[in-house]
Order: structure tokens, then sequence, then C-alpha cells
């Protein structure tokens, strides 16, 4: 006489035991994944899909369902007319001539795009009427002069300080502290240093540092830095002392 307990699960396709007549799965897990693996059609296009009975899925796509909830809140269809009326002129979907279209003609599908796309701005620049309006009439380019030149003052101040930060760790109150102490003078050939932006037009002092250690020395002219510093360490300054201090004169030899 044959085992009525011997089944096929619905799920896993493999024999198993029943311990009762209405079981249909090996176990729980199989029968969770059955239940979460039935082929449902999407209210809005009608194509085929994987749904879930727990989730209460009723659209194939993200862009199914936000389209959907969008008619829905906007008044424009009601949750059971979906799939069924046209969302712009409320006619029935059913003479529609490509079955995956939502909308029931060519003309109301793009009277709806025309509809949901983004509003330009219309405004034109007076400065260039070809351009767009950023600000005040005027285009980007131009605007952005404008503000140039109106916070030039405030641009380099960022700016310089950015860059003394970046290159040698100290901020532009810290320079004012060393040309302070220096007293305006470069301790390398004794003469005055200038400041950022002097009104005769020369460059400001150079900041001297070490690059090995990043110790920063102090302000010296930017030819004092480059020709006395840069390429000497104390052992050649301490030669080159003792060279300039010899008593030793070609002439004698």
């Amino acid at each position: 006489m044959p085992n009525l307990n011997y089944r096929v699960c619905l799920n896993c396709e493999q024999e198993f035991t029943a311990n009762s007549a209405t079981q249909k799965f090996c176990d729980r897990h199989c029968g969770r994944a059955y239940r979460d693996k039935i082929l449902n059609n999407c209210k809005l296009c009608g194509e085929p899909f994987i749904g879930s009975v727990s989730h209460n899925t009723n659209y194939c796509s993200q862009s199914c369902a936000s389209k959907a909830n969008n008619w829905i809140h906007s008044g424009r269809l009601k949750e059971f007319e979906i799939g069924i009326l046209c969302p712009e002129c409320r006619k029935p979907l059913e003479h529609r001539s490509n079955r995956k279209s939502l909308f029931c003609s060519h003309s109301c599908a793009a009277t709806a795009n025309a509809r949901s796309a983004p509003a330009r701005s219309k405004a034109m620049a007076i400065c260039h009427p070809e351009r767009h309006n950023v600000s005040n009439g005027l285009c980007q380019q131009c605007w952005a002069k404008k503000y140039n030149v109106e916070n030039k003052e405030r641009l380099q101040i960022t700016s310089r300080d950015l860059r003394l930060r970046k290159r040698f760790g100290i901020t532009t109150e810290q320079w004012d502290l060393l040309f302070e102490q220096q007293k305006g003078l470069c301790p390398i050939c004794l003469k005055p240093i200038l400041k950022p932006n002097d009104p005769s037009g020369k460059r400001a002092a150079a900041v001297d540092h070490d690059h090995k250690t990043g110790r920063v020395r102090g302000l010296v002219h930017d030819r004092c830095n480059r020709f006395f510093i840069s390429n000497n360490t104390i052992e050649t300054a301490e030669r080159l002392v003792a060279y300039l201090k010899s008593t030793l004169d070609g002439r004698d030899l």
C-alpha cells in the first residue's frame, strides 16, 4: 500500500514525508520562498512580475508606483481606475495602439510630458541677450567678473591666507607678527622689506623656511632667499665665512 504522506515540495521539488494532509512544502523556509514568488501583473503597465504577498506589491517598479501615486494624489485618477482609464482624457485604454502605453494616444502622452517637464526660465540677460539671466540682468560670465572686482581685497586676503597655511603652516596674522618682530628689515641684507599690496608695486617679502623640518625662519627678500639661502646650509655658510676671512693673496705666491 503506497504511503500517502510521501509528497514533492512545491518550491524545491524534493521528496519529503508530510506530517499532515495539507502540508505542501518540506519546511517553512520553502513555504515562505514559494509565497514570495508569485507572478503578478502590474496595475499600471500590465507587465508580469514576481510579486510578494507579504508586501502587497501592485506595481512592477518604483517608476510605475510613483506615477500611480502622483495621479491618485492629484485627483486625476482613482486607485481602481489605474490601468483602466487614460490619466489625461479619462478614456478607456482598451483601444490603445501600444499595450504598454500608459495613455490612450500620442497626443495625451505629449500633453502629460509637457506638463511634467521642468519649467525653464525665459529671462534673458541684459548684457548678453542670447544668454540667461543670473542676477541683476547679468549673465554668468559678467556676474562673475563684477563679483571679483567688487570683492578683490577680500578674495586676495582669503587666497593669501590659504596659500600661507598650505605651504608654510602659518596664518596672515603670524606673517604680520614676523614682520613687526623683524622691524620691517631683511635679516640678510638689513634692507627694508615690503608687505603685500604695497603702493610701490614691488614684490612683498618671501617666507624663508627649512625644507626638511618645515621651520619658518623669517621674512627675507626674494633675491636673498634664492641666492643666499636656498642652496646653502650652515656648513657652507661657515666655509664661506672662513673663506672671506682668509688672508691669502694670490699676488704673493
